[in-house]
């Protein structure tokens, strides 16, 4: 064992000497060792801490453009070489990460890392919630307002910065969770008017040069006419029609059919909603052969009692945690209560437990669930009083001795029941 500790003591020395940076320094974590930016994207792993000084410290949650301190941080040094609009836009390497950013400008690059930054105010800054159904990512963005984001459920975005030749800007990122796995930052920085002209003499030369080749996708594709309609009257009814694929997306409003032209292959999911309906979803696989074909989305009209089956909504195992995944059916659900404000919906929460009573974990985990269905709903506007929540755990299975993974998936579901209406 004394051998075994020795060992492993002279490794740490060994690598202390040889690789000091990753013992005792965390590069990039400080104001003084911050990233000069030369390049339009950078992607950066996992930080080590908040560096060597912490710089940022003893604010409230409640601040607009403050973080309460750092935790996992990045500095960048952008010198802007050209007046105009300043934007970027910051990926985490994975959804479950929290970036904020506080965004300083200076007019000189005058030891600035020297400064009390706990004194400055940001000119921009975004501590909101991360927002999965946007890739979680953060930044400045063209149509935006807002100069500040406070914590909670608010835009992740903040407005675009108008910003002079001599400028020097200064923009520490922050991740909040502590087993981060980095991010991938893509700078736009104003640009000369000979770039500007050297990148329109590119493009008319795009041929000639062979540096870009733009053609008008002329390669045939599988067209789909979806068809709206009233299950049990047959007749054609007038509202939304959304398709996802994997690489495809599109959403219709106020029609009563829908021709779409489709280059890819795989599944095609299809959900229906129209006013004084539930809403219904279609899944086809798209054949690698061209084909034209009619889906007809049949919905049924709400009454109370009905139920509907939330198509993929998926949890991390054992939590009431959202996989991404998830939130094409939360939108279609959302959607949903949108277009009809006069109903009042109870969300089941559903778990797969064959071959066991339904115990108090199974109630509590399927409770949570629903809950949290609910809470989303709730954050993004609908009414309380529209919603409630009631967890079932292994009470009514869909398939009570699972064969396969797709029936003891189909066991995991979220239902929604609608409980009254109202004229």
């Amino acid at each position: 064992m004394k051998k075994v500790i020795t060992k492993i003591y002279w490794l740490f020395i060994l690598s202390a000497f040889f690789c000091p940076a990753l013992v005792f320094s965390q590069p990039n974590s400080d104001c003084s060792t911050a990233i000069l930016v030369d390049k339009e994207k950078y992607c950066v792993s996992e930080p080590l801490g908040y560096g060597e000084k912490l710089e940022i410290n003893g604010f409230s949650l409640g601040s607009d453009r403050y973080f309460e301190k750092e935790h996992l941080t990045v500095w960048y040094k952008i010198k802007i070489t050209e007046s105009g609009k300043f934007s970027f836009e910051l990926t985490p390497h994975q959804a479950t990460d929290d970036w904020d950013f506080m965004l300083y400008k200076f007019p000189v690059d005058d030891n600035i890392c020297s400064k009390n930054f706990n004194s400055i105010s940001p000119i921009r800054a975004n501590i909101a919630r991360n927002d999965i159904e946007q890739g979680t990512k953060t930044g400045l963005k063209e149509g935006i307002m807002n100069l500040y984001s406070p914590a909670g459920i608010n835009a992740v975005f903040s407005r675009v910065l108008d910003v002079k030749k001599g400028d020097v800007l200064y923009l520490i990122t922050d991740n909040v969770n502590p087993l981060g796995k980095g991010h991938c930052i893509v700078f736009n920085l104003p640009k000369s008017q000979t770039e500007i002209d050297s990148m329109n003499v590119k493009i008319e030369n795009q041929d000639s040069l062979g540096l870009i080749e733009v053609k008008e996708d002329k390669s045939p594709k599988s067209k789909y006419t979806i068809i709206l309609k009233d299950k049990f009257s047959k007749d054609s009814l007038k509202g939304k029609i959304s398709v996802e694929m994997a690489n495809f997306s599109i959403t219709e409003t106020d029609v009563i059919n829908s021709v779409i032209e489709v280059s890819e292959t795989g599944k095609m999911q299809v959900v229906g909603y129209a006013p004084g309906y539930l809403f219904e979803y279609v899944d086809y696989f798209v054949p690698k052969q061209i084909e034209s074909k009619t889906i007809t989305v049949q919905l049924k009209p709400l009454k109370e009692g009905e139920k509907v089956n939330l198509n993929n909504i998926e949890f991390v195992g054992n939590k009431a945690e959202f996989l991404p995944s998830s939130y094409s059916s939360l939108k279609t659900l959302l959607s949903f209560m949108k277009d009809n404000p006069n109903i009042q919906v109870e969300i089941g929460g559903h778990v797969n437990g064959p071959g066991d009573p339904n115990k108090r974990w199974f109630r509590v985990l399927s409770r949570r669930r629903a809950k949290a269905v609910k809470s989303y709903l709730i954050e993004k506007g609908i009414s309380k009083k529209q919603l409630k929540h009631y967890g079932y755990g292994n009470k009514e299975m869909i398939y009570p001795y699972p064969k396969n993974d797709t029936q003891s998936s189909a066991n995991r579901r979220v239902e929604v029941k609608v409980l009254k209406i109202t004229e």
